[in-house]
């Protein structure tokens, strides 16, 4: 017969010992009946813990911040938690299940590590959000009701959710170019990216804050669409740009351009462009001899 994991004993006898409001039986281990009719969770066998967040360590994403801490030990497979899922070494990705996890966190643990009943690091000191930012160049974008912010690096990202904001499943876009894409707020909210040096000056002369540069953007590549409705918004989703056009957004055209990643395109285009100026040193070279 399944019984919980060690491991996850000993976490919940620390996560009840921090965080006392939590409740013994709110804390969840083995399979409850909807667990067993699907049949695939890890809580059949008892290598899954559920860890509520209402009256928990804190308010909003300071959840997040404890899970990502239990995530970072050895014994841990992954984490899902407000329609998200993480997994160590890989960027949040969007968990789409029936449960959208957002008055609980579920951590699943691996099987050969179930017996391993040391101590966890709850992290419960830190406030701080690992994220996982990915490749170089690459922005996420965090939401706040109808407020926007477009953030490529964990502190930028980290202020963020300590505003409140929630951090989106999916990157945004990757910014790959030279060009300084500006990120800039208003004194009601707004944020407005720019490469506008014009707009920039005017906006700030105006009471906005320059945040500074979030990446370079470029003059090909993938477009970046620029919306407003009341506040701005920027996509490099097509769909969710004609989305919100339906939805009376206005479209304010093509803020910026994303840039092209190096790779096979790119050297072609400078092998054909060697070859072209090979040509053009033959035809110099024969002209010269010509006329000598």
């Amino acid at each position: 017969m399944p019984t919980p994991a060690p491991a996850l004993v000993t976490l919940k006898k620390q996560l009840l010992a921090a965080y006392p409001d939590m409740g013994a039986a709110n804390i969840g281990i083995m399979a409850d009946a909807a667990h067993i009719a699907g049949g695939t969770s890890d809580h059949i066998e008892g290598n899954a813990i559920d860890v509520p967040v209402a009256g928990g360590p804190g308010e909003g994403d300071k959840h997040l911040a404890l899970g990502l801490a239990l995530l970072a030990d050895p014994r841990a497979h992954y984490l899902i938690y407000n329609r998200m899922f993480y997994h160590e070494g890989r960027a949040p990705a969007a968990y789409t299940g029936s449960s959208p996890h957002t008055a609980h966190m579920h951590l699943s643990i691996y099987p050969d590590k179930r017996a391993t009943a040391t101590p966890w690091t709850l992290g419960k000191e830190a406030e701080d959000v690992k994220v996982l930012i990915g490749t170089p160049g690459r922005v996420w974008r965090l939401t706040r009701g109808n407020e926007h912010l477009w953030r490529n690096d964990e502190v930028g990202i980290n202020a963020a959710l300590k505003e409140g904001f929630t951090l989106e499943a999916g990157y945004a876009f990757d910014l790959l170019g030279g060009i300084p894409v500006h990120s800039l707020r208003s004194p009601n909210g707004d944020t407005l990216l720019s490469i506008d040096g014009t707009e920039i000056a005017t906006l700030t002369a105006n009471g906005w804050v320059d945040e500074g540069s979030i990446g370079g953007a470029g003059t090909t590549g993938a477009p970046v669409y620029r919306l407003a409705h009341g506040k701005h918004l920027h996509t490099a989703d097509k769909s969710e740009r004609d989305a919100l056009i339906a939805q009376g957004w206005t479209d304010e055209g093509i803020g910026f351009y994303c840039g092209e990643p190096a790779g096979s395109d790119a050297n072609e285009r400078i092998a054909a462009l060697e070859a072209r100026l090979d040509k053009v040193a033959v035809f110099a070279r024969d002209l010269l001899a010509a006329v000598a």
